[in-house]
């Protein structure tokens, strides 16, 4: 909880400092920080962007997000099950259960990962050939969307993120996907790489 991802990295990015809405890093958010009808840009897609912009799409005005890099998303059909109390009674009186309990859950994982580690492996190619199905299918294989959330690098190369609704947020009318990373701030807007503009009243790293 308080390893080095703790430790905000604020790209630099020109105007920067004449922005006149808030901006802050998620590692230091801003207690109370009101997002209703507000126009939000967040930089980068990562875990952390992943678990925050469905929740701030509810009520921002528009929410608009740079992606540097695209990334892999996974399903997990459980991710928002709650715990039953029979489980946490069983995690709390019978030796060794917790244990077994996350051994299994996690070894099929390793025995899996094995195989599929290895880019341009059968298993790898499955996985990819999978997880593409999966983003199409979440996105109604709307084409500039397929086109901006299917990464080019395979499977496991890079961090794979467990999708917290994002794929289906990005079917809001109120979300935009840019592709690239921002390259200027004015005061009340950022500019893309490739010009776009999003206005924005608060700007998350």
């Amino acid at each position: 909880a308080v390893g080095q991802l703790s430790n905000p990295s604020i790209p630099k990015i020109p105007g920067q400092e004449v922005f006149r809405g808030q901006a802050c890093h998620t590692a230091r958010f801003i207690r109370g920080l009101d997002f209703a009808g507000k126009n939000v840009v967040v930089m980068g897609t990562g875990a952390t962007a992943m678990g925050i912009c469905p929740e701030i799409q509810k009520v921002a005005k528009k929410l608009t997000i740079f992606q540097g890099t695209p990334q892999w998303y996974v399903h997990i059909p459980n991710h928002k099950n709650v715990v039953s109390d029979e489980e946490q009674w069983c995690m709390r009186h019978l030796p060794f259960y917790e244990r077994w309990y996350r051994f299994t859950t996690l070894r099929h994982i390793v025995d899996f990962y094995t195989d599929v580690l290895v880019a341009g492996s059968a298993s790898n190619k499955a996985l990819q050939d999978e997880l593409t199905e999966y983003i199409k299918g979440e996105v109604n294989h709307d084409p500039e969307l397929v086109r901006k959330m299917v990464p080019s690098h395979p499977p496991i190369c890079t961090r794979m993120l467990v999708d917290n609704y994002w794929c289906r947020m990005m079917l809001e009318p109120n979300v935009e996907l840019v592709s690239g990373r921002a390259k200027e701030i004015r005061d009340d807007t950022v500019i893309g790489q490739n010009g776009e503009v999003a206005e924005a009243d608060i700007i998350i790293y």
